[in-house]
This record gives structure tokens, C-alpha cells and sequence, in this order.
């Protein structure tokens, strides 16, 4: 499964939890280019293999948890 570019260039969404599903295995590009999230909890999955530039350009992100998968190769 593929979420790619899912939250891409998202402005000012607060207090959110992102739970991804098992079987996903391509989360690239998913917050890139996001201003100004705040409060924000990400799990990533177990098989996620490709989270490649995830928060690529992202500004004013604050109070962020992100969970990484143990094996995961490229982020």
C-alpha cells in the first residue's frame, strides 16, 4: 500500500494522531511541504520499508512524536 504525498503541503492542523495501517510499505513525501502543525502523534507501521523525505520541507511543526519501525530502510 502507498500513502505517498497523503498530508502533502497541509497548513495549520492541530492536535492529531496518524496511526498508519499494517501492510503499508510507502509513506514518502507524506507531511512534505506541511506550516504549522502542532500537537501531532505518527506510528508508523512494522513493514513500512520507504518513509524517503517524509517532512521534506516542512516549517512550524512543534510538539511532534513520530514512531519509527525497527527496520526500516529508508528514511
Amino acid at each position: 500500500s502507498d500513502t505517498s504525498s497523503m498530508f502533502r503541503n497541509c497548513t495549520g492542523l492541530t492536535e492529531w494522531t496518524v496511526e498508519l495501517p499494517s501492510g503499508l510499505t510507502t509513506a514518502s513525501y507524506m507531511f512534505s511541504g506541511c506550516t504549522g502543525l502542532t500537537e501531532w502523534t505518527v506510528e508508523l507501521p512494522s513493514g513500512l520499508s520507504d518513509a524517503s523525505y517524509m517532512f521534506y520541507g516542512c516549517t512550524g511543526l512543534t510538539e511532534w512524536t513520530v514512531e519509527l519501525p525497527s527496520g526500516l530502510s529508508n528514511a
